[in-house]
């Protein structure tokens, strides 16, 4: 569609070096790993997925799935996020997803109070570490899936990969 990701594929106008300086540090996102011979592709614009929410860092907006079609919910989604973002004094922007929909609000306070504390976290790093460092790594998908998935109703998981099951337990 016209919105989107299209907005993103502008011609590139500025190369590289006009952008950056040696030696100079930028904080950066790998958003695809390296495959073959291409490197790994990163970014400057730092997103950082949650169960309901997306955070943004970098940019001041709040954004809303357009699957979300109440007016009513997207009015009171939007004021769940303001009020947190006044109180707490987090930063950034924020993405609400389509699964946030008719959620309580504890559920949308839980991703902003994650992503408040990892981007605190990430802002300690980057003043103590010597670069290059890693600021943040994401979970694994097992993590991710037993945090996102994991109910009352399951007596037993098995992992079959024993670092994964170190991580995990």
């Amino acid at each position: 569609g016209p919105r989107g990701r299209d907005r993103d594929r502008t011609a590139p106008t500025a190369r590289i070096e006009d952008l950056l300086k040696e030696k100079q540090e930028v904080v950066v996102q790998v958003v695809k790993e390296p495959l073959g011979t291409k490197g790994a592709r990163i970014t400057s614009h730092l997103s950082l997925p949650g169960r309901f929410l997306v955070y943004m860092p970098t940019v001041d907006h709040v954004g809303i799935s357009r699957k979300i079609e109440s007016r009513d919910e997207r009015r009171r989604l939007r004021s769940i996020v303001q009020k947190f973002k006044d109180q707490s004094g987090l930063t950034g922007g924020v993405i609400i997803r389509t699964a946030a929909a008719s959620r309580p609000d504890e559920d949308i306070w839980a991703d902003l109070t994650y992503f408040q504390q990892v981007w605190t976290e990430v802002q300690r790093r980057r003043e103590t570490e010597r670069t290059p460092a890693v600021l943040f790594r994401e979970e694994s998908l097992v993590t991710k899936l037993l945090r996102d998935l994991l109910t009352e109703q399951f007596t037993a998981i098995r992992i079959d990969d024993a670092g994964e099951y170190q991580r995990v337990i």
